[in-house]
């Protein structure tokens, strides 16, 4: 993964039919995928019929900042090869455990002369609930309030690491509910946890391996959707005392 997304030259050497993607918040990096490459791997989809596209529209509800980038699914106009896939997890609530799939025409026999071999486990009055949710302006409001809510969180946040730019690099926080930081003022991963551990804070490091260098230059992933408004002034404070030298 690029800084732009997906390495469009790697999928092509893979000589692979089928791609994965998270072009609208790619976890854990935050990288959003710029219309060049979506447009690229159109392309790439095109040159043979086996060919698809899983786009997986992550996060893409909660974009604060720059123009919407469309989805891949909207900029093929007919959909042929995009497998278009997304959940009302984080958009409405997580225990609703409702998802969705836009499938092209082309395989939508198939699918439906396989479907018996995973049953729907959503029960029916969910689905009609988020159907006349959807239908009657409910969500569409519900979600321009929710993206105001997090965009003044978020901005608070950036807000108040503005000042030590020079002793931290962010990435990522134009869209979803966490970004990334690296600590680039000498303190290594291990003194960043043990100042965070001083002051009661958690902080979820970058690198999943169990075997951490713990000398390495820190980087972590944060998450502020969760936070309540009254509880975001202590985090950040405690934030800046774990990764800022002053």
């Amino acid at each position: 993964v690029e800084d732009n997304g997906i390495n469009v030259d790697e999928v092509i050497k893979s000589q692979k039919n089928i791609v994965y993607i998270t072009p609208s918040h790619q976890f854990p990096t935050g990288y959003v995928m710029d219309l060049k490459k979506r447009t690229q791997l159109i392309q790439w989809a095109q040159e043979k019929e086996e060919r698809f596209i899983i786009e997986d529209d992550y996060d893409s509800e909660f974009r604060y900042f720059g123009k919407p980038i469309p989805a891949i699914q909207g900029l093929y106009s007919r959909g042929e090869k995009v497998i278009y896939i997304s959940t009302f997890s984080k958009s409405i609530f997580p225990s609703c455990r409702v998802a969705y799939m836009v499938l092209p025409y082309s395989i939508m026999k198939k699918y439906h002369s396989q479907n018996h071999i995973e049953g729907n486990t959503v029960p029916v009055h969910m689905q009609n609930l988020i159907a006349t949710f959807i239908s009657s302006g409910g969500f569409e409001r519900h979600l321009n309030k929710m993206r105001r809510i997090y965009r003044r969180k978020l901005t608070y946040i950036l807000k108040r690491l503005k000042p030590y730019k020079e002793q931290l690099d962010i990435q990522g926080a134009e869209t979803g509910m966490h970004f990334t930081i690296t600590v680039k003022n000498g303190l290594t991963l291990q003194e960043c946890l043990d100042r965070a551990n001083k002051v009661k804070l958690k902080l979820q490091v970058y690198n999943f391996d169990d075997d951490q260098d713990y000398k390495k230059t820190p980087k972590f992933i944060l998450g502020f959707g969760g936070i309540d408004d009254d509880a975001l002034k202590p985090h950040v404070d405690a934030l800046i005392k774990s990764l800022i030298i002053k």
